[in-house]
């Protein structure tokens, strides 16, 4: 959130038996972005996209990982998005 210095978790409300499947596949592709597993995350994060097309966390996380990939990662990298607008 703007104006935030550190992590806070955002949540979605999800229905129960329709959307579980998808909620699997996020915990993935989650767990692979934040231990860089790039191509992995790209896999769940497209076929989440096929899930949920109307969706826009995926495509933004499909996009940071474009982004991560075209620059030197060190080792201090954290998961974590700074906004700076609302």
């Amino acid at each position: 959130m703007k104006g935030k210095d550190h992590a806070t978790t955002i949540y979605e409300t999800l229905g129960l038996a329709a959307q579980q499947e998808e909620l699997r596949i996020w915990r993935q592709a989650l767990r692979s972005y934040r231990s860089r597993s790039w191509h992995l995350a790209e896999v769940n994060l497209h076929n989440l996209q096929r899930l949920a097309p109307g969706c826009m966390l995926y495509p933004m996380y499909a996009d940071r990982i474009r982004s991560a990939r075209s620059r030197p990662m060190t080792a201090d990298w954290e998961s974590v998005t700074v906004f700076d607008e609302k």
